[in-house]
């Protein structure tokens, strides 16, 4: 390897660290952290005044999973950067906390951004919904943990949410309230695949009767949210919102936010679990494919009252069905 391909070797490391953390001052802080070194070595190293040693290379690559692919630049249409981020949510590590945090600081920049956009598709509640009542958002980590400590199973009432991790996740549904224009893709049946989950924990009695109705209520105080957001088009920001009802089942999760700086992917693995890609093609890829499946879903917010009206009333039958199976 000649002196300029090292040189186009390492432009394209600096290039994808700062992808990978668009926000420098996580940047900057994260790698202080990681290398033990000063702010100021750190900014030197960014910059290009001073290059980054072969270890810090490996240490930074390896903690921000750059691939040899994006290492070496190798690109192609059928092989794209991806990354998956696991993260314990019932027993968070500092790394868990610094993931969730850094994501927080991309969505909260939002709010001082023009033009900003978020697009999701799903068969399961947005987060930034749920998360928003208590019993509702500890059932989704409940059923995290069934799926992910199967040695260390957990009753609905012995699973406790860390303060630090539930003012996280109250950030988070204030800061995602801050794209300027927000689009919804939900499954028709959405709210019976939660109901089912519901049940079957309380069938095998890892659920007790009075948590479901906790959740029930939690249910019925989110839909109202959800009505009302259909009703105005818009959060208490100002910012728009539409919801849209698909007319097909959707057997996944994707999702898309634009922040000007950051294009960025998600898809679902392993539940409660993203990955995601700050590559612009496998965004518009993303954004393409869930406003090619708006054309097959019936928009419920500002129009089609008839249809609004009918769909929640069928919710609310489905979240009644789930109280009547506690009374069985």
């Amino acid at each position: 390897m000649n002196v300029k391909e090292e040189q186009s070797l390492y432009e394209n490391f600096l290039k994808t660290v700062k992808e990978k953390v668009p926000n420098k001052t996580v940047l900057v802080k994260r790698i202080t952290e990681l290398l033990n070194i000063d702010k100021d070595l750190v900014y030197r190293r960014l910059r290009g005044d001073v290059p980054f040693s072969f270890p810090e290379i490996a240490l930074i690559s390896k903690s921000l999973n750059i691939s040899l692919d994006n290492m070496v630049g190798i690109e192609s249409e059928t092989s794209r950067p991806i990354q998956l981020k696991l993260i314990d949510y019932v027993h968070p590590t500092e790394k868990d906390y610094n993931m969730l945090e850094e994501y927080n600081e991309v969505v909260r920049s939002a709010k001082d951004i023009p033009n900003t956009e978020l697009g999701e598709s799903s068969n399961t509640l947005p987060l930034s919904f749920y998360l928003k009542y208590t019993y509702l958002s500890r059932f989704y980590l409940f059923k995290w943990n069934f799926q992910y400590h199967i040695p260390q199973q957990k009753k609905f009432h012995e699973l406790t949410v860390p303060e630090r991790l539930n003012d996280v996740f109250q950030k988070y549904t204030i800061y995602m309230e801050y794209f300027s224009i927000s689009y919804y893709l939900w499954d028709p049946w959405i709210f019976k695949y939660l109901v089912n989950d519901i049940r079957y924990f309380f069938d095998i009695g890892l659920i007790k009767k009075e948590d479901i109705n906790l959740i029930a209520n939690d249910l019925l105080q989110l839909l109202g949210f959800v009505e009302d957001l259909c009703r105005t088009g818009c959060y208490k920001t100002g910012n728009k919102v539409y919801l849209f009802i698909s007319d097909i089942n959707l057997n996944t999760f994707h999702s898309y936010l634009d922040v000007s700086y950051a294009k960025i992917s998600l898809f679902s693995s392993f539940f409660n679990n993203t990955s995601s890609s700050v590559d612009e093609r496998i965004f518009f890829k993303t954004k393409n494919w869930i406003q090619s499946l708006l054309r097959t879903s019936t928009m419920i917010t500002l129009s089609n009252e008839k249809q609004r009206i009918a769909f929640f009333y069928k919710q609310r039958e489905i979240i009644s069905q789930l109280l009547d199976k506690t009374e069985a």
